[in-house]
């Protein structure tokens, strides 16, 4: 059976495992990533760890938190209005506040960064700082990779036909 390498086109199922002093031992939602082994689509990490496996194979890994932090990415660092802010709530920067998506419902760490007399800007990002997450990685499928000239019609060679 065939297993990744460097340059193979791979997809896998991971979720993130519980830490161990979480309240809960439920492991959150599955995802699929289809990605380019070596490449930096993914963290070095998750991208190395599937070298050598083949589909079917699954593994566990921890993602160290230099790696967590991630790309920055525009749309984690929002401002709000400081009219959805409760009055009573004294707001300072470097607060963690959870913040709720409007239409998912989905909660995710937030800090403020900044406040103003009419806007609060908070930073997505400040929920993946410093912490270490352990995913678990099943490997789903593996192609080839793909060359520039591999859809291309075969060359012209000349001659009559």
């Amino acid at each position: 059976m065939p297993k990744a390498r460097l340059g193979d086109c791979v997809r896998v199922q991971y979720s993130r495992l519980p830490t161990p002093h979480a309240a809960t031992t439920k492991r959150r939602g599955r995802r699929t990533r289809e990605f380019v082994v070596g490449s930096h689509d993914v963290s070095n990490t998750l991208s190395l760890a599937v070298v050598g496996m083949a589909p079917g194979d699954c593994t566990q890994l921890t993602l160290l938190p230099r790696t967590t932090e991630g790309p920055e990415r525009r749309g984690l660092v929002r401002q709000i209005s400081r009219e959805r802010f409760p009055q009573e709530l004294v707001l300072r920067v470097g607060m963690r506040l959870a913040a709720v998506h409007p239409t998912s419902g989905r909660r995710r760490l937030v800090e403020v960064v900044k406040i103003t007399s009419d806007a609060v800007f908070v930073d997505g990002h400040q929920s993946r700082k410093g912490k270490a997450i352990a995913l678990e990685v099943l490997l789903l499928a593996l192609s080839a990779p793909r060359t520039p000239d591999h859809d291309a019609p075969p060359p012209e060679l000349g001659g009559e036909g």
